[in-house]
């Protein structure tokens, strides 16, 4: 259960995410976003999204499918932004 939950400001709106994730679920969305791998990347993202935006639910993996890659983008910059933020602090 999320126990650290951070808000990303995006254009569309917000979203949050459990920024106190496992070092596991960090190791899989890290893994993930070097190889490139979208399947992947996407599951990591279920894990630890908890509201967008978007329509859908983010904690089922076919909301995913559904956005545009404009807003995967912006979704996948902004975690990865505030992550490094969270990092330096």
């Amino acid at each position: 259960m999320a126990t650290d939950l951070t808000k990303v400001d995006l254009e569309d709106g917000a979203l949050t995410y459990d920024s106190d994730m496992s070092m596991g679920a960090l190791r899989r969305l890290f893994k993930s976003s070097n190889s490139g791998d979208l399947e992947m990347m996407m599951e990591a993202y279920t894990k630890i999204v908890h509201t967008w935006p978007y329509e859908g639910d983010p904690t089922e993996l076919e909301a995913w499918d559904d956005l545009k890659r404009s807003q995967f983008m912006k979704i996948n910059e902004g975690i990865m932004e505030s992550l490094s933020e969270l990092g330096e602090e």
